[in-house]
């Protein structure tokens, strides 16, 4: 039984740093929203699949409280990674798609809804099949037994083999979610506007309901129903900014679980966000860094050929 079910990709965020240095990284849109609900003390569920050389992540999850019983293991192929390289003119990332896209409808038989009261998921995971499959019966479950859903459109035409129907896909959904987040680059790729107003503007339009739209230095705007609110970035010194709009969203959502007013969600969120961007990786406390010991095969280092 949980609070929150989430399926979705769990990967590895590969930092190409000036030099050759290589940072890895625990990563995945729902596996960082997990980790923080858990935290909060929710129960949680991530369903994902993870390669051979996925323990360090699904250790990181336990290490939170998160239930990873719904994670399965891929003998076969690695986990998925996105490159991020920190180099002028470099691509947003690049990525090596592994594990993530196997996980099937029969990886979840059995799987109780029962108590949930949100069922998560991801433009990432609605991208490939028969992760896509897995994920759109999840939510169709969940709908039958009136539990709230949520999406996270970070949409990238590169990932869809036709983005076209990746596009239609997402807005189809819209109507059917309580909450739907997404940053500015998201909106720019799925709505083709890098304004916050019109993006607010085509959700609605769309039948969003609670949006969450995170803005990076400039802040984010929530809306639920008739309120509005206009976020200022946390005021901290930012070390890493990856996973702050991800700790945002875990806010609104640990308020609508919790039935708490929605200022009150956005100043734990702006917290939980000030309390990713003060230091490396996507969670708190830095636990999000593998270390080197802990990086398995499969995984570049410095000194390995590039990537």
């Amino acid at each position: 039984m949980a609070d929150v079910v989430a399926i979705g990709e769990l990967l590895y965020d590969v930092f190409v740093l000036p030099e050759r240095e290589v940072r890895v990284e625990f990563g995945g849109s729902p596996a960082n929203l997990c980790v923080h609900l858990a935290r909060a003390g929710h129960s949680v569920i991530l369903c994902a699949r993870a390669g051979y050389d996925g323990a360090p992540l699904v250790r990181i999850l336990r290490t939170f409280g998160v239930d990873t019983r719904w994670i399965s293991m891929d003998s076969a192929l690695a986990t998925t990674k996105v490159i991020l390289r920190r180099e002028p003119g470099a691509p947003e990332f690049e990525l090596e798609r592994g594990a993530d896209v196997f996980i099937g409808r029969e990886d979840i038989v059995g799987l109780d809804l029962g108590d949930a009261k949100l069922v998560h998921t991801t433009a990432f995971a609605l991208s490939r099949s028969p992760m896509r499959e897995a994920a759109l019966a999840l939510l169709e479950r969940a709908e039958s037994l009136s539990i709230a859903l949520s999406l996270d459109v970070n949409y990238r035409p590169s990932m869809w083999d036709d983005p076209w129907r990746g596009r239609s896909l997402i807005a189809s959904l819209i109507p059917r979610l309580r909450w739907i987040k997404l940053s500015a680059h998201d909106a720019e790729h799925f709505l083709g506007t890098s304004d916050p107003g019109n993006a607010i503007r085509r959700l609605k339009e769309l039948g969003a309901r609670g949006i969450c739209l995170s803005l990076g230095p400039k802040g984010a705007l929530i809306l639920e129903g008739k309120k509005r609110l206009e976020l200022a970035a946390p005021k901290v010194e930012v070390v890493d900014p990856k996973g702050a709009g991800d700790a945002l969203y875990a806010g609104i959502l640990h308020g609508f679980l919790t039935e708490a007013p929605l200022e009150e969600a956005a100043t734990i969120g702006l917290e939980w966000a000030g309390s990713v961007l003060q230091g490396r990786g996507s969670i708190p406390e830095g636990k999000g860094v593998i270390a080197e010991r802990e990086i398995p095969t499969g995984i570049p280092t410095g000194g390995k050929e590039e990537i």
